[in-house]
């Protein structure tokens, strides 16, 4: 079986998921090309070469050019992974080929007012983006109007494929909205290396005398919700640190948080995967994970799991289902600051308790390793082209 999937992301950690998928699929007799819509990082384009992944950039064509490309690649199965438009437009054009949706975002719930004009909470119901529209009246009655035959068409589109794969039940729950035949939607996790990340270890949780330090990754993007993890410091009654890694739109909040309680803020900046768990090996440390939107998973919860770091996530979304809450971590209300604060209190004046959910989601973080999780995927991939080619005949 033929696998091609296309890649639209430029970030770090979804290119390193693409790799140890593609990777494992490789080991299951596989193949498996990357096609890349966005201009990959040397930092990618090594990786991939490394592990001998052929990366294929489109890049350098338009839109059109991209799905008649693809449309082309010899393969049982294509799927988009995150592009939503192009997994159907590449159907319309090419209707006799099968086209899976890999569908890794809940952007539907983002709470970001660029992101919402732009259409990107997909998994509300029309009403709801009309309702919560940050235009006025006027903006809000042409959007009803223009936006009813986009969402129409968005519909269409994802019923048009042949499947659609989800990382978590929650996240394939939220697309109910379009309609998609539940015999065509399967679920299939986020993928690890853990071999490679079991190498490193954290310490016990509270089992030195300094501070509590709330460990934050990730990209810093106002939907990630630093506002309400720095809030949520500002109320603890004990002494605290917090050390934060990524980049993004939102690093000027880190540097102010940084300057408002000095000396007690490490902020490191983007650190890559290779040196992150080095980085992270022996520390102290509660990972929390704020995220205003609806999370479809969150890889890095399940690497701070896998590292023996105890967490921290809201009730909702893909981290309530990987972290089960007062066995393998902790959950607070979604949104809700005064409970996460509560929550980390809670924590740090329960140090045994929190050990032990720390260990048995290091234990529970081995189910995601990229070698059962591939099997899945080819499994799954195998099912969605059988019953493309039943209907087909």
């Amino acid at each position: 079986m033929v696998a091609a999937k296309i890649n639209l992301e430029t970030g770090g950690g979804s290119h390193y998921s693409l790799l140890l998928y593609t990777t494992g699929l490789r080991g299951l007799d596989t193949d498996v090309a990357v096609y890349s819509l966005k201009r990959p990082s040397a930092a990618t384009e090594e990786i991939f070469a490394r592990a001998g992944v052929p990366l294929h950039r489109l890049d350098e064509l338009d839109a059109a050019a991209q799905v008649d490309r693809l449309g082309k690649v010899r393969c049982d199965v294509l799927m988009a992974d995150d592009p939503l438009p192009l997994a159907y437009h590449v159907k319309r054009a090419y209707p006799e080929r099968c086209v899976v949706a890999h569908i890794n975002t809940l952007s539907g719930f983002c709470t970001e007012p660029g992101h919402q004009q732009r259409g990107c909470w997909l998994t509300c119901s029309h009403w709801d983006r009309v309702r919560h529209h940050s235009g006025g009246p006027a903006r809000r009655l042409k959007y009803l109007v223009t936006g009813s035959a986009a969402v129409a068409d968005l519909a269409d589109g994802f019923r048009s494929l042949d499947g659609c794969i989800f990382p978590s039940p929650q996240t394939a729950d939220a697309y109910r909205v379009y309609g998609l035949d539940p015999a065509r939607c399967f679920v299939v996790p986020e993928c690890l290396d853990v071999d490679h990340i079991t190498r490193f270890r954290a310490a016990p949780f509270a089992s030195s005398d300094a501070p509590l330090t709330v460990l934050y990754v990730g990209t810093l993007a106002q939907y990630k919700g630093l506002s309400l993890l720095f809030d949520a410091l500002r109320r603890l009654r004990r002494p605290w640190r917090a050390r934060v890694y990524g980049d993004g739109e939102d690093r000027g909040r880190v540097l102010d948080f940084a300057r408002e309680f000095p000396g007690q803020v490490d902020y490191r900046g983007h650190v890559t995967n290779r040196d992150l768990f080095a980085e992270l090996h022996r520390g102290d440390f509660l990972f929390v994970h704020p995220c205003l939107w609806f999370e479809a998973l969150g890889r890095g919860i399940l690497e701070a799991m896998a590292l023996g770091i105890p967490v921290l996530v809201p009730d909702v979304g893909g981290p309530s289902w990987s972290v089960t809450a007062g066995k393998t971590g902790l959950h607070y209300r979604h949104r809700d600051v005064a409970d996460l604060a509560r929550q980390i209190e809670w924590a740090a004046a329960h140090p045994t308790e929190v050990r032990t959910m720390a260990e048995a989601g290091r234990e529970a973080a081995r189910q995601y390793d990229y070698r059962p999780v591939s099997a899945q995927w080819r499994e799954t991939l195998a099912s969605i082209a059988r019953g493309a080619h039943a209907n087909a005949s």
